[in-house]
């Protein structure tokens, strides 16, 4: 801790406020990561693939696009999303993006899944 901003911005008497700054900072990210696991898409296709883990042979997995709050798409912007609801190409849908929920809603703590398409939206409203 020898450059001034490198401090913790606190007195700290012991070697451990290092370790209190990176965990304040890791719960900070981890924050706002949460906040994105919700997203909206639309079903643009289906992944196709040959070789899979076990979890996935009995699932489709479909290529989102991902959108704004105002149902447009964002370019470059998508996901891949295990189909937990039969959505269809086309269709808006609702995706968390976050393994370990996605994990819960497929009932399989080790699967390797991060996002699950979990609805499909009729209506997007924005109340301003």
């Amino acid at each position: 801790m020898s450059s001034p901003a490198a401090r913790p911005p606190w007195p700290c008497p012991t070697s451990s406020c290092r370790w209190i700054t990176r965990l304040l900072v890791s719960w900070t990210r981890s924050a706002s990561r949460e906040a994105d696991s919700m997203k909206i898409g639309r079903v643009s296709g289906t992944v196709v693939s040959t070789i899979n883990a076990p979890v996935f042979e009995a699932r489709r997995l479909l290529l989102c696009d991902l959108l704004d709050e105002s149902g447009k798409k964002q370019e470059g912007r998508s996901v891949i999303a295990v189909d937990a609801v039969d959505a269809g190409a086309g269709e808006t849908v609702l995706i968390l993006d976050e393994g370990n929920s996605a994990r819960q809603v497929v009932d399989q703590e080790d699967a390797p899944i991060r996002a699950v398409i979990v609805g499909i939206i009729d209506e997007i409203e924005i109340k301003s």
